[in-house]
């Protein structure tokens, strides 16, 4: 069962990456156990903290054409490793998952600002996080937490104090020809096709929610309004 990693004593990799960060960046980025950026990520995080002391990326990756250079600058100097990786058919969130998968594929990622301005960049993450299979990966904007749920998962398992939540699972990869659920407000025991059938404005009444699916399917969860929900 994927695990949302904001339960105690959880470890997790946040990544930061070229968009806008959330209001509650700091809360997840501070309780991290690894921190990474994906090139121009490495700039939102220091415009975030207001260019001050805070804790820098344990790693930046990319073909660094977006990160500034007083901002390389200011990161190396204070302990960062920048990686550079100029192959130019993958995406900076791309390397930096397969960077994250070759040292630390025992954590989940939690990524932040991935999503939430150009539809194609936001396809793109979610393309990534469906593309990097080997790790569970989780997409994080202001208001929305989301995660595919695999055919070799067994469900999600929530944090108890953000039950119960908004949710809904969205077939956007592929159709997905059986899917069986225990936990919602809504259970569903049917196929999800775009088009067709999808689950939206249901809501996850326990922590730990039952999905059986025959194909990957995104799973979107409302996370509280409180900043101080880790």
């Amino acid at each position: 069962m994927l695990k949302i990693p904001f339960h105690v004593k959880t470890p997790y990799v946040a990544l930061a990456l070229n968009y806008h960060l959330p209001k509650y960046f700091a809360n997840v980025w501070n309780n991290a156990s690894v921190r990474a950026a994906a090139d121009g990520g490495a700039n939102r995080i220091h415009s975030f903290f207001n260019k001050g002391n805070y804790k820098v990326p344990d790693y930046v990756s990319g073909d660094f054409d977006s990160i500034k250079k007083d901002v390389k600058v200011f990161l190396e100097k204070n302990g960062t490793k920048l990686i550079q990786t100029p192959n130019q058919d993958y995406s900076d969130v791309q390397k930096a998952l397969n960077l994250i998968n070759q040292k630390f594929n025992k954590m989940p990622v939690v990524v932040l600002g991935g999503y939430g301005g150009r539809f194609d960049q936001t396809i793109g993450v979610l393309n990534a996080a469906l593309w990097c299979e080997k790790l569970d990966v989780f997409l994080m904007d202001q208001t929305n937490i989301m995660t595919w749920i695999r055919p070799k998962h067994s469900g999600v398992q929530l944090p108890e104090k953000w039950v119960p939540v908004k949710c809904g699972l969205l077939p956007m990869a592929t159709p997905v020809s059986q899917l069986r659920t225990k936990g919602l407000k809504y259970e569903i025991n049917d196929s999800l096709e775009l088009g067709n059938h999808i689950s939206i404005r249901n809501t996850a009444q326990t922590p730990n929610v039952s999905i059986i699916t025959s194909h990957p399917v995104l799973w979107t969860n409302e996370i509280p309004k409180d900043e101080n929900f880790l």
